[in-house]
């Protein structure tokens, strides 16, 4: 017993400052980064700390994203901390010059960095971005992001997309990120719909809310709720998915079964149907492989000779689609 807590002992006295405690820590639950000519800007939304339910937004610029946040972290009252971080947001210019992968490389690579964190990609700037955050009920921000995130991804409207699996997917798919707008004239910031990025880690095309719904669906994570086609919405009881890569082809299997709808069974298979085909043109001319079809084609390579034979990453986003929908109703 002895033994014991003089080694627990040395321990706690052997810890740094990753056990400072809360009130010496500022934790950002919101943070936002665009570049503009050259100039990377990023800002933080913490709590305010003098006041209960208040936050303020921490600003910081540099050449780099690295000096840019080296410049926010010296702008915060307390060592900024980023374990409780709910979403990254970054610009679309930035996405779109490339600098995304080395920005999430970077943050990935803090030890305090929340993986769980939602990704976005937004037209809105940083700072405006962080502006907007305020709990719309209660007090808490962090509560309101989550209830936020949890019901837009159970309907579907947006990916299930997190910056640590962005990081983390390397050659076997595809990244997307959550779409984040900000109304005209101020109010709660929107979550819809979903950008495409392609290998290189570049935006290349945003997703509307109903297209995310099908990427949502042949993703596996959005399997009953109401499914909105340009013929009339759809409503799933249950659904099944299965994405393969087979010959050559991107080969979807999909089972639905619905509730209440205006469509005939015979109707909402041929809507879904050209629905997914209409997905698959907007992922193959954006270089996209969201369903991660590289993924599944590894699982068939005998070595990793035959799979540098297979051409990632400038084949698999452009494969053929074969598509099977079967609807049933109530």
């Amino acid at each position: 017993m002895r033994r014991l807590l003089a080694m627990m002992a040395a321990l706690l006295l052997c810890t740094g400052c990753g056990v400072l405690p809360g009130e010496e820590r500022c934790f950002a639950l919101v943070l936002s980064a665009d570049v503009n000519n050259g100039l990377f800007s990023v800002c933080a939304r913490v709590p305010g700390y003098q006041e209960a339910g208040s936050y303020l937004t921490l600003t910081g610029e540099g050449d780099t994203l690295q000096a840019a946040l080296a410049s926010l972290d010296g702008r915060a009252p307390m060592r900024l901390d980023y374990s409780q971080l709910r979403l990254v947001t970054f610009g679309e210019t930035l996405a779109r010059e490339g600098h995304l992968t080395p920005a999430l490389t970077l943050l990935l690579g803090r030890a305090d960095f929340r993986y769980e964190a939602a990704l976005c990609l937004t037209e809105a700037s940083p700072r405006a971005v962080c502006d907007a955050m305020a709990p719309p009920t209660g007090t808490r921000l962090s509560k309101s992001l989550d209830a936020l995130l949890d019901a837009r991804r159970a309907l579907g409207l947006i990916p299930d997309a997190t910056a640590g699996d962005a990081g983390r997917l390397g050659t076997r798919a595809c990244a997307v990120a959550a779409a984040l707008t900000l109304p005209e004239g101020g109010g709660t910031p929107q979550l819809e719909g979903a950008w495409l990025l392609n290998a290189e880690g570049r935006a290349t095309a945003r997703l509307s809310g109903p297209e995310t719904q099908l990427l949502s669906l042949l993703s596996g994570t959005f399997r009953k709720g109401v499914l909105t086609l340009p013929e009339g919405p759809v409503t799933l009881t249950n659904a099944a998915v299965r994405v393969t890569c087979e010959d050559g082809w991107a080969t979807v299997r999909l089972r639905l079964r619905h509730g209440a709808t205006a469509l005939t069974p015979e109707g909402a298979q041929a809507a879904v149907t050209e629905a997914v085909f209409r997905l698959s043109r907007t992922l193959s001319s954006s270089g996209c492989d969201a369903l991660g079809l590289a993924r599944e084609a590894i699982r068939q390579c005998p070595d990793e000779a035959a799979w540098a034979a297979m051409d990632w990453p400038a084949r698999y986003p452009t494969l053929p689609w074969r598509v099977s929908v079967t609807v049933a109703g109530p």
